[in-house]
Order: C-alpha cells, then sequence, then structure tokens
C-alpha cells in the first residue's frame, strides 16, 4: 500500500473536530521553535485565503503562488516542507509541476499534497501514480487540512517516506 493511501486510510479515521494543538507546524531547531513552512500554488484567492486562514494559527509559515511556473520556482529555489498543489493552474498544470519535481534531484522529496476539486478515483490514481504523498478534494474541512498537514510536516513521515 502506498504512503499516501495508509496516511489517507488513517487520517480519515480519525474524529473531525477542533485542532487543538497551536504549536503543530513547528518543528525544535537547537532549542527555538521554527516555522515549517508551507508553499501553496493554488490559482484561487478564495482557496488560497482559506488554507492560510487553517493553517497560519497552527504555526505554518506560508507562502502562495497562483499559478505552475512561479509555483515551480518557488519550489525549486527553496524547497518547503509541504507544498499544497492545486492541479488546474494557468501556465503548467499541476500534474506537471509535481512531474518536474520528481525529476529534480533538490525536490524529488518535498512532500506534496494534491488539493483538487477534481473529486473521481482516476485523479485520486494519477496522483498517487505521480509521486504525491497525499491527496485532498475541495471543498475540504479546515481541520482536516490541519490534520493532514501536521501528518506530512511530522518528522516520522519524512522518514517514511524517504526510506
Amino acid at each position: 500500500m502506498s504512503i499516501a493511501k495508509e496516511l489517507l486510510m488513517r487520517i480519515g479515521d480519525r474524529p473531525t473536530g477542533r485542532w487543538r494543538s497551536p504549536t503543530v507546524g513547528l518543528r525544535r531547531n537547537e532549542g527555538v521553535a521554527v516555522s515549517k513552512r508551507v508553499l501553496v500554488v493554488e490559482d484561487s484567492q478564495v482557496i488560497q485565503r482559506l488554507i492560510e486562514v487553517c493553517l497560519r494559527p497552527a504555526g505554518f509559515e506560508i507562502e502562495l503562488r497562483s499559478d505552475g511556473p512561479s509555483g515551480l520556482e518557488a519550489a525549486l529555489e527553496a524547497p518547503p516542507d509541504l507544498l499544497i498543489l492545486d492541479v488546474g493552474l494557468p501556465g503548467i498544470d499541476g500534474w506537471e509541476v509535481l512531474s518536474r519535481l520528481r525529476s529534480n534531484e533538490r525536490t524529488k522529496d518535498v512532500v506534496v499534497l494534491v488539493l483538487t476539486a477534481h473529486a473521481q478515483e482516476e485523479t485520486r490514481a494519477k496522483a498517487d501514480q505521480g509521486g504525491a504523498d497525499a491527496f485532498l478534494t475541495k471543498p475540504f474541512r479546515p481541520a482536516e487540512l490541519r490534520a493532514i498537514a501536521a501528518e506530512l510536516t511530522n518528522p516520522e513521515f519524512a522518514a517514511r517516506s524517504v526510506g
């Protein structure tokens, strides 16, 4: 079973509710809390804002891009701890962004959450085959997005993904 499917099964089994940990997005660096950086590549400003409102209070640092080329450039320049990627993007679609990230030595291990309005099983399978670590459909529940982001940026998840 792929890591993405395993993760989605585990997260899907969790009760929904209010996220209670304000420091979930923080990592420790020599005793100092450091925010986990999330790059959001999404063309809808409404969805960008919703993601930002969901994740920033949980301690995540959010960087926004509105199209494929600028999102790819930002990820290549400074690989994020988590990339939230829409598939229907102007310029270069999310599938191509994902493909280029996975084929680049510097970004091949970037954790990617595909976030899309396309709920078909074929879209989920394409994300899995393309190397996405998780898949979430719009509309999403804020608590679910926070839980997935927390899981994906957890060092234990990163160790499983690489190993």
